[in-house]
Order: C-alpha cells, then structure tokens, then sequence
C-alpha cells in the first residue's frame, strides 16, 4: 500500500519553521526521517507545496532530525533569513511502504531592529523613546542620540539589548528634540532611525490675587505672574443680582497683556466671583479666584 500526503510548512520565521504532515505511521514501528537544507543552485523554489515523491537535497548540506512514529510536526531551527530551503520528510517502517515527501519554502527577511521608534510620555523637561522590534539574541547595545533643534547640544545613552525603551531627562521645556535610536548587531550590522520628540511648555500657576473692593460696585483686582512664556492673562467674573424670586446672572471675561497685574472692574452684581488665569502659548495656566462682597 504507498499512501501520499501532503507535507506542509507554517509558522515561518526569518530562522525557524514548523513541519507539518498526517501521522502516517501512527499504530506503527517505525520513524520519521526528516532532511532539510538549502534548495541546490539553479533549483526552483519558493513557496509551500509538494514538489515530487522521490525528492533530494541535491548533495548540499543538510541537517537531519528523526521524530517517533506517533509525531505530526517538528520544528526547523537555525535556519538563515530570506533563504529558500527544501525539506524532505521520509516515513521510515518495516510494516508498509510509504511515500518519502517533500516542500520547498522560503524564510522571511531579516527585520533588523529598530524597525519602529515611538515617543510617549512627553512631559517638559522629559520624553520616553521606546523602539522594537526586540531583539537580544542579535543586538549588543542600543545608543540614542539626542539634540534639541535647530543646532542643540548632542547627548548620547547607551542601553542593554533587553531594553526597548528609555526616559531622556533634563529637556528643555517647549523645544523639538531629535532623536536617533542605534542598534549595533553582533553581525556587525548596524540599523539607525530617528524620530522628532517635543517636550510640553512649561505653564505656571498664578501665585497670587487680591480683591479689593472700591465703592459699592467696583473691585481692584490685582495678582502676582510675569513667568517666561507668559502671553496675557484671561480674567473671568461672574455674579447674581435681581430679586430673591428672579435672580440674572451676569458674567463677562477679559484677556489682558503680560504686562499687567491689575485691573478694575465696575457696576458689579452684590456677590462677584473673580477668575484670573496665566495663558501660555498652548495652554492656561492654573488660575486663582475670590469673592467680592459688597454691602449697602
């Protein structure tokens, strides 16, 4: 009885691959013979699929593996990159006569690390720069390089190869950074990409408001700021007047220049809440607010 089935490869990788096949043997004495090496020069290849019954490696070298009677898979190790390989699978019994069979396959292309570069974590004086794929079995060290743009100081880091990611600290606030991630392959291989990294603006919080009331209506606000960056100030004020059964709520803001630290603000309701905040290029700063009370 010669019985043929189909021999199958998934699960490839740039160095390893899994053999599949029916369990022909199973119930049997007997073994699996398997050979594998590359596919003979002026050979055609590529792709997963039988290729004959009676297949050779064609004299080049070649690894052997052997797997019991019962066995359906085995996996092909050190394997090269992007390299077409053929692969006979020969059921070895003394009970039948079986099919030796056989596949070509190729290997996928080496992806040298770093493949990605991200930036996460950006706060202002810090970013974290992460990069993959992961690679210890084939890189030493990675090396990042760093400098603000245009024209910045150069810093450099070096890191283990376990490492994917790292904090770059003591940043300048509110700058664009370029950023450069090296791994040095122990085949002596080296791989760089780089990306743009900025850091968040620095915004302050008011230190400090006054009220004061003026009159019956009216109130000197002043406050303390003048941080670097600062572009104006946004003032808010908001109060109740009318009855007690029909009160209207007045509200009203007012951006003012970095240089001031006052202002005064007339025919309030009796009860105004006063907002001052800092604002920056790209955001508020935290604000202050008080309550002015005035009395008949």
């Amino acid at each position: 009885i010669i019985r043929a089935e189909r021999l199958r490869v998934q699960d490839i990788s740039t160095n390893s691959a899994m053999l599949q096949w029916r369990p022909v043997l199973s119930g049997l004495r007997g073994y699996y013979e398997i050979r594998f090496g590359l596919v003979p020069t002026g050979a055609g290849g590529g792709g997963v699929g039988v290729s004959g019954t009676s297949p050779s490696t064609g004299g080049t070298h070649y690894q052997r593996l052997t797997r019991p009677a019962d066995s359906s898979t085995a996996k092909l190790t050190g394997l090269k990159p992007d390299t077409t390989y053929i692969t006979t699978l020969t059921p070895e019994s003394n009970e039948q006569v079986l099919n030796t069979l056989s596949v070509t396959f190729t290997t996928k292309p080496e992806v040298l690390s770093p493949a990605v570069v991200t930036v996460s974590e950006s706060g202002a004086t810090s970013v974290r720069v992460s990069w993959g794929p992961l690679q210890p079995e084939s890189v030493r060290s990675y090396h990042i390089e760093y400098s603000a743009l245009p024209g910045g100081q150069l810093h450099t880091v070096t890191v283990g190869r376990a490492q994917n990611s790292t904090l770059l600290e003591n940043l300048q606030s509110d700058t664009t950074y370029l950023v450069t991630v090296s791994a040095r392959h122990s085949s002596g291989k080296e791989r760089a990409m780089s990306v743009k990294a900025c850091t968040q603006e620095v915004t302050a919080a008011l230190a400090d408001l006054q009220l004061t009331t003026v009159g019956s209506d009216s109130v000197q606000v002043d406050w303390k700021g003048g941080e670097d960056g600062l572009k104006g100030y946004w003032l808010t004020w908001e109060g109740q007047e009318g009855h007690r059964g029909s009160p209207s709520s007045q509200r009203a803001s007012l951006y003012l220049p970095p240089s001031s630290l006052s202002t005064r603000l007339s025919h309030l309701p009796p009860s105004t809440r006063v907002c001052v905040s800092p604002v920056y290029r790209t955001a508020r700063g935290e604000g202050l607010c008080c309550t002015a009370q005035f009395h008949s």
